[in-house]
């Protein structure tokens, strides 16, 4: 077997300009493969954690993030505290940065209402475990971050970073809600509550951040919440008349989301599954081409006592080897394009799974065509070669 394989090596070796369609086919198809999968992935991956959103939806009125002219005021919250609405509301401000974690400034209703944590309001600042992590050395690379942040004391807004109470020890009323407050419009980009760092709503001040007023829906009646939304709506134009709001509806946004990427995931996996039925048929009739031109030293190996079994070890190999460098150079080749997809809405990484299904895709065509390949083999003979020469 050793010696067979030295033998595969160094015809794969010697026979380099022979091998280039074949293991051209094999890395632009792999290639293509890595990238229908990896987006598959993702979109599964992000269908399943939005699928446990859905049950705490939530919608809501924001202002433009970092417009001063459309912040809401004490006195706005007063206004809309006095209107009949069928959904209790709470306020928070959100800062997305270009630091690796959402900063939120949350009241206490946002705290006992929307995460059930009533102690959680004497404490100073909590944050996720990711969070915390990244803190243990952190340096602001946002520059209004950096006004606010004392580098030797460590203090952010005036509250120590070395006292933060982890989010995880607490007891949620609606988790869900808390991963929706890092929402982006367009691109639904949704965040655990452990990227979350969260500070008292007094520590924002002016600091210019998004503002939201936030109702955790408890009717089952759409009509009812959009009532609520374009009262909230209404009663912020009618004191601010030059002002935008703007209305989120996190759970619709959610439900439309999920049901795009539903029909994107089929059409990814038809098109894979397509790539893959292009490589096997183009691999299968190169392979079969470069055989008929071994046949004469296929049949000079019978002669010199070599057995079928042999020849097909040895072709497999053979094969394999050249698969397997192929389907390597075709999956390291998609990932510089991995970061396109970002477009779509959709954060695609490149995952082990990824490299793991196409390895076993490729060397299950590699054996298909060489099981094929073995009938080729099987019906050479030194007499029948000797009378086509």
């Amino acid at each position: 077997m050793s010696y067979l394989l030295h033998r595969a090596i160094l015809r794969v070796r010697k026979g380099k300009r022979k091998y280039i369609p074949m293991a051209l086919q094999i890395i632009v198809g792999v290639c293509l493969l890595s990238l229908s999968i990896s987006l598959s992935f993702s979109l599964l991956k992000q269908m399943w954690e939005f699928s446990s959103y859905m049950k705490i939806p939530f919608a809501g009125v924001s202002t433009e993030i970092g417009d001063n002219s459309t912040k809401i005021t004490e006195s706005d919250l007063k206004k809309l505290k006095s209107l009949s609405l069928e959904n209790d509301f709470t306020f928070y401000k959100q800062y997305l940065s270009g630091e690796p974690f959402t900063i939120v400034f949350a009241d206490k209703d946002f705290l006992t209402g929307i995460m059930g944590a009533e102690s959680a309001v004497d404490k100073k600042l909590m944050a996720g475990q990711e969070v915390i992590d990244i803190l243990e050395n952190w340096t602001p690379i946002d520059i209004q971050l950096r006004k606010f942040y004392d580098p030797e004391s460590r203090m952010l807004f005036g509250y120590s970073l070395k006292e933060i109470t982890p989010i995880k020890t607490l007891d949620y009323a609606a988790p869900g809600l808390l991963s929706a407050v890092t929402y982006t419009e367009g691109s639904l980009q949704v965040t655990s509550f452990e990227n979350v760092l969260l500070f008292p709503l007094e520590a924002c001040g002016e600091f210019l951040c998004q503002s939201i007023i936030a109702l955790p829906i408890t009717s089952p009646d759409n009509a009812k919440i959009t009532d609520d939304l374009n009262k909230i709506q209404s009663c912020l134009l009618s004191t601010h008349p030059d002002n935008s709001y703007k209305i989120i509806n996190f759970g619709e946004e959610v439900r439309r989301t999920l049901s795009r990427n539903e029909q994107l995931a089929s059409t990814v996996a038809i098109l894979a599954g397509f790539i893959l039925v292009i490589v096997f048929f183009g691999l299968t009739g190169l392979l079969l081409v470069f055989l008929n031109q071994r046949q004469r030293e296929y049949a000079i190996s019978l002669m010199c006592g070599a057995t079928y079994h042999q020849l097909l070890t040895e072709s497999y190999l053979e094969i394999a080897l050249l698969v397997i460098l192929s389907s390597l150079l075709g999956i390291l080749s998609s990932i510089p394009f991995l970061p396109l997809f970002g477009g779509m809405g959709v954060s695609v990484h490149f995952s082990v799974w990824t490299l793991i299904v196409c390895i076993i895709g490729a060397m299950l065509v590699s054996l298909i065509v060489c099981v094929l390949s073995f009938h080729k083999i099987k019906r050479i003979t030194p007499i029948n070669v000797l009378k086509d020469l």
